[in-house]
């Protein structure tokens, strides 16, 4: 379970949010001098500029992503070798720093052939953990990483109720952003678009 929780995390999940970032960097300083009314409960309050919004974006999920990183090695510490409790009974002595080296070894390959030409964001090195009764007993490092992610989809979904709202429209709706069009609408409303704002 860890082994792919990790790889799963630091392989896709951390790319595609610094993907998310960079682009969302980009426009926030294509957008620096471009004035809006900021809002605060739904009221006109005072002026910013988009790239100062978006820039919240930014720092909401780098924070969410520099939370994963954090929480990430813990989950690399494997119980294995601990046996049926934790004693590590009839189990060889060093088997569990050799299974770890080998599986950090087979990550790293494996990376390799499936990612030939990126560097990965976090490098994933497994290690016995220090007390085999406590990671075989309790999963307090994958708890904590679900808190890193549920965290990170409550960022995810207000940048996109956000846009949503914001991109409302296009007679009635606040209208303040306009997102390329991904498909066409609806016939029995021609001025519909439907857009993907992530």
């Amino acid at each position: 379970m860890n082994l792919s929780i990790a790889m799963e995390t630091a392989w896709k999940v951390l790319p595609s949010l610094n993907h998310l970032i960079n682009v969302l960097k980009s426009k926030m300083h294509e957008f620096m001098d471009v004035i809006k009314i900021g809002r605060t409960h739904m009221q006109d309050a005072v002026p910013m500029s988009v790239g100062q919004e978006l820039s919240g974006y930014v720092s909401q999920l780098q924070q969410a992503v520099d939370s994963i990183k954090s929480q990430l090695p813990l989950i690399c510490y494997l119980a294995v070798g601990g046996t049926a409790v934790g004693t590590g009974l009839n189990c060889f002595k060093g088997f569990d720093e050799e299974l770890c080296m080998g599986l950090t070894q087979l990550a790293d390959r494996l990376y390799r052939t499936m990612y030939k030409e990126s560097t990965p964001v976090i490098d994933l090195v497994f290690k016995p953990a220090e007390n085999k009764f406590a990671a075989l007993a309790g999963h307090d490092a994958l708890l904590q990483l679900s808190g890193c992610f549920n965290t990170t989809a409550t960022a995810l979904m207000r940048l996109s109720n956000d846009f949503c709202l914001l991109s409302s429209g296009p007679n009635c709706g606040l209208s303040e952003f306009v997102l390329p069009a991904n498909e066409p609408g609806s016939s029995i409303m021609p001025s519909k678009l439907n857009t993907f704002p992530l």
